[in-house]
């Protein structure tokens, strides 16, 4: 969790589990969510931009942002790298 993250919702899949948004991604746990739960989800994260899609819009133009799965490749270069 990081002072700047903003939690959307909460999810009943485990222990501190949610939705969140940083950075100008949305990041929730893949395992152990229902269709139905996918479908809140996906409602909530559309809410989510259109109540704040200026903020939304300027972290999506930010010469740093990079989009989840970048930042995935990014950590396994780093981690294949140290093997």
């Amino acid at each position: 969790m990081d002072d700047n993250d903003i939690t959307i919702m909460n999810l009943p899949t485990c222990k501190n589990s949610r939705l969140y948004y940083y950075q100008g991604n949305f990041y929730h746990p893949l395992e152990g969510v229902s269709i139905e739960l996918k479908q809140r989800i996906r409602f909530k994260i559309a809410q989510f931009k259109k109540e704040n899609a200026a903020m939304f819009a300027a972290d999506r133009a930010h010469p740093d942002y990079k989009r989840v799965v970048q930042l995935f490749d990014e950590q396994m270069e780093k981690f294949a790298g140290k093997s």
